[in-house]
């Protein structure tokens, strides 16, 4: 399925789960669904896109995420150039809610940018699990 298929498709699960008021749970049960039901498709849409020639790639690349990158509060004031340079090495990926994506002491490797939904940075403490910052999208 195309990316930007599924990212219409996943906004759709998403409203249908907002519209809908569903317990947590079953929210989380819908999501995975979604998930599970799309792996295959992204296996073999990596397949097709490695058989790409480099220009077509870049192509894809800034079709799919030049906007998003554009929208992202790091990268204001970027360059045109680094903005699509920067969109060839994006790559999609969806969390299920309460997911954790990175833990603070470890070296970061990765940029995560945040396209929909949020995210909450937590920090170990003697009282247990404090709140430490909140992400919403557009944040990096």
């Amino acid at each position: 399925m195309h990316m930007v298929k599924r990212r219409e498709e996943y906004s759709q699960y998403r409203s249908f789960i907002e519209l809908n008021h569903l317990p947590e749970d079953l929210c989380d049960e819908i999501m995975a669904h979604f998930h599970a039901s799309h792996r295959d498709s992204m296996v073999a849409q990596e397949r097709i896109l490695a058989g790409l020639c480099a220009s077509l790639q870049v192509d894809r690349a800034r079709f799919l995420y030049r906007e998003i990158v554009g929208n992202i509060n790091v990268f204001g004031g970027c360059s045109d150039s680094f903005l699509d340079a920067l969109c060839v090495v994006v790559s999609e990926v969806h969390f299920n809610p309460e997911e954790p994506l990175f833990e603070t002491s470890v070296h970061a490797t990765e940029l995560l940018m945040i396209v929909a939904g949020g995210a909450e940075t937590f920090v170990d403490s003697p009282a247990g699990e404090i709140k430490d910052g909140e992400y919403e999208e557009g944040c990096a």
